[in-house]
This record gives structure tokens, C-alpha cells and sequence, in this order.
């Protein structure tokens, strides 16, 4: 009797540990972008604060690959493209090693290509110097305000702007 009590508070423990951190991991994505909705054009960039560490990113049209206009990173490191989900960062379709310094007119190549008229992140995260991307470990680079640096893009159809 004494060893289900145990394993019950395990469990109880357990599920307590696993939404906790599904909750930090998942609510870091509370970023917002200077311009937000769909109907923001593609020309418009939309940027992170400016610091150490900033990029900056058009809306663009969906597909297999996302370009990104800037990256200024303090130590090299990754910019993650993420899904939104609920509002914040979701799935990551894919990633890119970048180099200290600014890089321009970066293209990530996806895993899965993005859909039209939805909401995504681009998200600079670290790199533990193996140049190996491992959203475990290299984790999303956070601000002043120990928000995620990270900007909100929206895909468009491109038949819609034929």
C-alpha cells in the first residue's frame, strides 16, 4: 500500500515537472512585432529591439524557404523558423547556423513548407559551439526583458498577389 502511495505522488510530481516546463518553453513565445496581421505587405520588415543581437524580417510568401533581410548576432549562433501555436512559438520547420556579426539576405530551407495566410517566428537562438542545431540546448536568445528575440512574420498565397 505504502509503495502505490509513492508511486502515485511520483506521478502526480511528474506531470507537475512536465507542464511547467512545457509552460516556459512553450509561453516564450510572448514576443510582438512592431506590425502585425495579415494584411501587412511583403515589403515591410518588421524588426526585433535593436542590441547585440537583432534580425529583421519581411512578410513573404509561403513556401519551402524564408528569407531573412538582417541578423546581427553577438556569438554566432541559429535563427529557428517556428509555427505559431496559441499565439506563441510552435514547431520549428527549420534552421540556420549563422556567424557572429551581421549577415544580410539569409535564406533558411525548411523541413515542411509553410502555409499561406498563417502566422510564423523567426527566433535567434544559441550555439554550444558544435554548429550542430539542438532546440534541447541551443536555446532561444532572450532580451533585456528576458523575452525570446524574436519576429513575427505572416505568409501570403502568391497567387493572391498575381
Amino acid at each position: 500500500m505504502e509503495f502505490k502511495k509513492k508511486l502515485g505522488w511520483i506521478i502526480v510530481a511528474a506531470f507537475i515537472i512536465g507542464f511547467a516546463i512545457s509552460w516556459i518553453v512553450l509561453g516564450m513565445g510572448s514576443a510582438t512585432p512592431e506590425e502585425e496581421g495579415p494584411s501587412a505587405t511583403s515589403t515591410s520588415s518588421i524588426s526585433s529591439p535593436a542590441g547585440p543581437n537583432a534580425l529583421s524580417v519581411a512578410n513573404q510568401v509561403s513556401g519551402l524557404i524564408v528569407g531573412i533581410d538582417s541578423v546581427t548576432l553577438e556569438n554566432a549562433g541559429w535563427i529557428a523558423i517556428h509555427e505559431e501555436r496559441d499565439g506563441g512559438l510552435g514547431n520549428i520547420l527549420g534552421a540556420a547556423w549563422i556567424p557572429e556579426g551581421t549577415s544580410e539576405n539569409v535564406s533558411i530551407e525548411l523541413l515542411r513548407a509553410t502555409s499561406p495566410e498563417r502566422a510564423y517566428y523567426a527566433v535567434l537562438h544559441g550555439d554550444n559551439s558544435d554548429r550542430t542545431f539542438d532546440y534541447h540546448v541551443d536555446l532561444p536568445l532572450v532580451s533585456e526583458t528576458n523575452a525570446p528575440i524574436a519576429v513575427k512574420f505572416f505568409t501570403e498565397n502568391l497567387s493572391a498577389e498575381e
